[in-house]
């Protein structure tokens, strides 16, 4: 990726160090030169211990209150998370930010004639795509994946940016989704794609049912089964083997461990450990759960 400088895309006057970054990225990133907007003291201690972090957008506040602590370059603005996602959407609509994928269809394909699939997508093998699906700019779609009916692949999810005058900023999604081998994404489910120039992915051998919606940067593992009308929220982390009941809500940014079980109807908004087996709403072991309804009816 290229790197960009930010004396070419803020005054002068806002700059109060100069630096460079190669992408966009939150405070947590794992992604070298990245540049991350703070709006708050918390925000700005993990930014600055992120050595991934190489450039910060900060409130004036912020900044005279820490100028002393700031070895980072960075820019002084009224509105910080606001001039962030504005810089972005300029480099993803002028092709500056994004994924360069080599464009592909496999061998072997069963594809319906009214499915609609965009030019820059890698298909492989044996991948069924069935009636009315869509797959969108930057997807690929590993060996044996089926997609079927209705389920759109690399929708834009929803993530916007407020200004405090009334204007409402929606934001570009950048990246992509990936199908892993043996993927199956039932119909009318919708896998959002990724908001910066990265992969939403779904680990081999998972089943995604009718109706589920998979939020933008999610990392689904290998073999999980998530039944109907499931919503995963943005950025959360799924390990291998994990099963997901029907109508379950996870809140975004969260981590659910390897073999969980997350009950019909949970609410989960807290991380669910390795093993461990959630229900209710808002979710908690399902034990306690059961223990709770026994003593309710007596």
């Amino acid at each position: 990726m290229p790197m960009f400088d930010l004396k070419s895309f803020f005054a002068a006057h806002e700059i109060v160090d100069g630096g460079r970054f190669e992408r966009l990225s939150g405070v947590d990133t794992r992604n070298p030169a990245s540049l991350a907007f703070v709006e708050n003291e918390t925000y700005l201690e993990r930014a600055l211990a992120n050595p991934n972090v190489s450039a910060l957008i900060l409130t004036q506040a912020l900044y005279e209150e820490h100028r002393r602590q700031l070895v980072k370059p960075a820019v002084v603005v009224a509105h910080p998370r606001f001039r962030f996602w504005t810089l972005h959407n300029h480099l993803v609509e002028n092709g500056l930010l994004g994924l360069v994928l080599e464009p592909r269809r496999g061998t072997g394909c069963s594809i319906h004639h009214s499915a609609v699939i965009a030019d820059k997508v890698s298909i492989g093998d044996c991948v069924t795509v069935g009636a009315n699906a869509v797959i969108e700019e930057g997807s690929v779609i590993e060996e044996g994946a089926v997609v079927a009916s209705g389920a759109v692949i690399g929708a834009e999810g929803m993530q916007a940016a407020n200004h405090p005058a009334g204007t409402r900023l929606f934001v570009r999604h950048a990246g992509g989704v990936k199908l892993g081998r043996g993927v199956h994404v039932l119909s009318n489910s919708i896998v959002s794609k990724a908001v910066d120039p990265a992969y939403t992915e779904i680990g081999d051998d998972t089943v995604v049912s009718l109706l589920v919606s998979v939020g933008h940067n999610t990392t689904i593992g290998r073999r999980c089964s998530i039944a109907g009308n499931v919503l995963i929220g943005g950025s959360v982390t799924v390990g291998d083997d994990v099963w997901i009941g029907p109508s379950v809500a996870i809140k975004d940014g969260l981590t659910i461990g390897a073999g969980a079980r997350l009950i019909m109807g949970a609410v989960v908004i807290q991380d669910v450990g390795k093993g461990e087996s959630v229900s209710g709403n808002f979710a908690l072991p399902h034990l306690t759960n059961l223990q709770s309804y026994l003593k309710a009816r007596l």
